[in-house]
């Protein structure tokens, strides 16, 4: 005879990304300071770029006091997710910075530091939609971002039931938040054209540490 009452309890597994939209005026305000930014990023950070900058800390306070409730409300929804009651409040931000990324230039497979990271896509070239349309091939599309958590198996080996990847599409507007040791890559692409994109970490702390800048 069949089950007709099933009882179940289910687990989310695995790690807690968000995606959001950002105000075009805040996109607008990132690439304008991100042009004027003078400080080469380049030999902290593991990308094949030629021009990767950091903001200058007057304009990374000006970006996280705007972004601030973003990334609440991820440590909010990350603590739904995994059924924590976490009293870990207090965001320490690192630095910030942009990444001009041309045809050809990508990120390899890394990781970074503190608790969370983010990426957030300000500029795309034209052509490059119409380049992923037109690739024919098996793996990540170009220019798209790609995150892993297990690499035992990819590609064909990996079940729907079972899936350790994730790739996005970005668009203009579009901020991913992710925990900082997830393994993640961007891969080239061909099309003329800048994409510019602004990262960064941050800490976690609890609700009794004192917050010194």
């Amino acid at each position: 005879m069949p089950i007709k009452d099933v009882s179940v309890h289910y687990y989310n597994w695995g790690p807690f990304v968000m995606k959001t939209k950002l105000p075009g005026d805040v996109i607008n305000e990132l690439k304008s300071k991100g042009r004027t930014a003078k400080i080469y990023w380049n030999k902290n950070l593991a990308g094949h770029l030629k021009k990767q900058i950091r903001y200058d800390q007057p304009d990374a306070e000006w970006f996280y006091e705007e972004v601030g409730p973003v990334f609440a409300t991820y440590k909010e929804l990350a603590d739904k997710y995994h059924g924590w009651n976490s009293s870990h409040q207090n965001l320490k931000f690192h630095s910030l910075w942009v990444n001009f990324m041309t045809a050809g230039e990508f990120n390899p497979p890394h990781r970074h530091t503190g608790d969370v990271s983010f990426v957030i896509f300000c500029q795309t070239p034209e052509k490059l939609k119409e380049e992923r349309e037109e690739y024919r091939g098996r793996g990540i599309k170009p220019g798209n971002l790609f995150f892993q958590y297990n690499t035992n198996y990819t590609g064909e080996d990996e079940k729907p039931w079972e899936s350790n990847s994730y790739e996005f599409e970005p668009e203009v507007g579009d901020m991913y938040i992710f925990p900082a040791k997830l393994q993640h890559m961007v891969v080239p692409f061909t099309s003329e054209g800048t994409r510019i994109s602004v990262s960064g970490n941050i800490s976690f702390l609890s609700q009794d540490t004192v917050m010194i800048k």
